[in-house]
């Protein structure tokens, strides 16, 4: 875009205006993924996160929202995610359908390939983030950077993700 403007900001998906949340931390017992549920996620990761939630941080859950372009595709990776008992998958909705106020922080588990490592700004990252949740991601090195946005690649920094979450969501807003 600099060939043609000087742009300060570019917000194409930026359709939902920011909304406070409810600054109750007691019930934020769910990460969240929304988007599509599809090849494109870390079932892997997930897996390692389910596995860490449920020894360390037990009353946690991970619910997985979206659609998916092609059933089989979703079929394969739902199936990579049975069993775990604390990972729940459902189909679209909107996000003022889901319980926001459960929601400790948006889920962003992509696996590495190029067209998510080239990724600066997911698509949904604004529309989570004007419900007032920072994100924990996996993948995605390029990402923009802020407080907000964390980085889960292994347990350490997921665990470090979650008490930052935890210690500084009501700053964040």
């Amino acid at each position: 875009l600099s060939n043609w403007c000087k742009p300060e900001l570019f917000l194409p998906w930026s359709t939902r205006p920011y909304r406070a949340p409810n600054l109750d931390m007691a019930d934020r017992n769910i990460l969240l993924f929304w988007g599509h549920v599809d090849v494109g996620l870390d079932t892997d990761r997930i897996r390692g996160m389910s596995e860490y939630l449920r020894t360390h941080h037990p009353d946690m859950q991970i619910l997985l929202v979206g659609p998916t372009q092609v059933a089989s595709r979703r079929a394969m990776t739902v199936g990579r995610l049975s069993g775990l008992s604390n990972v729940m998958v459902r189909d679209s909705q909107s996000l003022d359908s889901l319980p926001l106020d459960r929601v400790l922080a948006a889920l962003i588990p992509y696996r590495r390939k190029p067209d998510t490592d080239a990724a600066e700004l997911p698509n949904k990252t604004l529309s989570l983030l004007s419900c007032g949740l920072p994100i924990i991601k996996t993948g995605l090195p390029n990402m923009i950077s802020a407080p907000f946005i964390l980085s889960a690649d292994t347990d350490a920094l997921f665990d470090e993700a979650m008490i930052a979450c935890r210690k500084n969501f009501r700053e964040w807003q």
